[in-house]
């Protein structure tokens, strides 16, 4: 099994490169899954060590049986402001800037030169955004 540390929230991260990390984590049901990527392990887990060599044998393995289908629930309320959502192009996320304008981000990398007036214009555009993804 490879190296895997516990972060202060309780997840366990093990980091393939800089900036490129699988995370385990319990879920609101108690249960323990796996993301990587914006993408999701398939099925939940009593304990993370099981979901852990899940994990391994996804990413490192190249298992793609284990990659839960995409979850498209639509927009979300991101914790940390801004929206978010799950689609087969990546992870997009609008958030506002300080100057009150709405920018997007496509798996954590910022749309350059894309600034709209208001959340749903981000919304709209970063669907049409990751469509050609």
């Amino acid at each position: 099994m490879l190296d895997w540390y516990e972060s202060n929230n309780g997840n366990y991260v093990h980091s393939i490169s800089k900036g490129d990390v699988m995370t385990v984590f319990k879920n609101k049901n108690g249960e323990w899954s796996g993301i990587y990527e914006g993408k999701f392990l398939r099925g939940s887990y009593d304990d993370p060590e099981e979901a852990k060599e899940r994990m391994e044998r996804w990413i490192i393995g190249g298992d793609s049986s284990l990659q839960a289908p995409p979850r498209n629930l639509g927009w979300q309320l991101a914790k940390k402001g801004g929206f978010y959502k799950n689609t087969e192009g990546g992870l997009a996320a609008v958030k506002q800037a300080k100057t009150g304008k709405w920018y997007i981000s496509i798996d954590g990398d910022l749309v350059q030169g894309v600034w709209l007036n208001t959340q749903e214009e981000a919304m709209k555009k970063a669907d049409e955004y990751v469509e050609y993804l």
